[in-house]
């Protein structure tokens, strides 16, 4: 296999993430007036994976979305979408705004282990691990 141990690891990691994303729940825009769900569950990112590469693994910027919501609605216009996104789940939005500018190193073999064992145990599990690794490298306040 080629690649880097962290780079594979990486890899995987973010492949096992959106599918425990998927598995968390129903679609977010399910009996929100946009149409019935229809198609496989997805795992979509709130803030993309281009522009804050930061976010990629963040189970807070990854919500459970049906196929047709996805890709005929989210995608169709982001700039709708988001400004949904924000009416509806506006704690959540504010937490991403801040998130964007912290970074946790991925380069790090160890905080990807625990991110790749805790995610082996379901969403819930990955989400607190995700938390304390991001609260131990947030800026301190004094």
């Amino acid at each position: 296999m080629k690649g880097t141990k962290t780079g594979r690891l990486k890899k995987k990691l973010h492949k096992n993430v959106l599918r425990v994303c998927r598995e968390r729940g129903d679609c977010i825009m399910a009996n929100q007036g946009f149409g019935n769900c229809g198609g496989n569950m997805q795992a979509s990112h709130i803030k993309s994976e281009g522009a804050w590469p930061n976010l990629r693994l963040d189970p807070h910027n990854i919500f459970p979305h049906c196929y047709r919501h996805h890709i005929f609605v989210w995608h169709k216009d982001t700039t709708e979408s988001v400004a949904w996104f924000i009416k509806t789940f506006p704690k959540e939005y504010a937490y991403l705004e801040k998130a964007k500018n912290e970074h946790i190193d991925f380069n790090n073999i160890i905080i990807l282990e625990k991110l790749w064992d805790a995610v082996q145990l379901g969403y819930l599990p990955y989400r607190v691990v995700y938390n304390e690794i991001a609260a131990e490298k947030a800026p301190k306040k004094s």
